[in-house]
């Protein structure tokens, strides 16, 4: 099993793309030796499915392997697509829009962690991790996609490598500590802060987005580290 994409999306038109049909026509025929096969073995990377000429748009169903996923062949058409628009039928291209884009990952087992940034559902079935996206031009721009699927192809061989006894065993572990009781019976103040919503977990295991309050503590820090020690040191050189 291999990784599958298929994106539905379309390019906003300034006007009705009807008249250019034929011309369109001939430009994805003519994409599919020379556009979505650049860099990509003979037979692989991403095929058309389908196109139409809706309302001021122009749709494509587009899917594809890993060797030219979907979304960047979308985006690959937009500026040769618009060349051909504009010349002889002076109408441009506005924007882009995304319908629908499905990506199917192979794995062993589903994600533990279910929420991820611009992923609407994930589910785990027949040995394929399956996730719909929900991104629009702005993140297939800025490679949005890409760096999801990198973080999850990153998780699914985490947990793998973490789920296989044979690959780690504990050696040691330290006695489990108790916390002391802070001011206003404070037991553990990550928890704490958590609560308050000075924090909140990110994507990534271990990692923590600071809120306002969180960085003014540590910029507080920092001025004292700074003030009572670095200085202090230059001073004693």
């Amino acid at each position: 099993m291999e990784s599958y994409f298929h994106l539905k999306g379309s390019f906003k038109t300034s006007a009705d793309a009807s008249a250019a049909r034929a011309d369109i026509e001939k430009f994805i025929e003519e994409a599919k030796s020379t556009i979505l096969q650049k860099g990509v073995p003979a037979g692989r990377g991403a095929k058309i499915i389908a196109w139409d000429i809706r309302d001021n748009s122009i749709f494509f169903d587009i899917e594809s392997d890993r060797y030219l996923r979907a979304h960047d062949a979308f985006i690959r058409m937009r500026k040769p697509l618009a060349g051909v628009l504009g010349k002889v039928y002076k109408i441009g291209i506005r924007g882009a829009e995304v319908e629908e884009f499905i990506v199917k990952l192979p794995s062993e087992q589903g994600l533990r962690q279910q929420k991820i940034p611009y992923v609407k559902s994930l589910e785990f079935t027949d040995g394929m991790i399956t996730l719909s996206l929900e991104v629009g031009e702005a993140q297939l721009e800025n490679k949005v996609p890409d760096r999801i699927i990198s973080l999850i192809e990153d998780k699914i061989a985490a947990q793998s490598f973490g789920g296989k006894a044979e690959h780690w065993s504990l050696l040691w572990e330290s006695p489990k500590k108790e916390f002391p009781v802070f001011k206003y019976g404070v037991k553990d103040p990550t928890v704490e802060a958590e609560k308050r919503g000075w924090i909140k977990r990110a994507v990534g295991r271990g990692q923590w987005i600071h809120g306002p309050q969180m960085t003014r503590i540590f910029r507080t820090f920092e001025q004292i580290v700074l003030e009572e020690v670095i200085n202090l040191l230059a001073m004693l050189k």
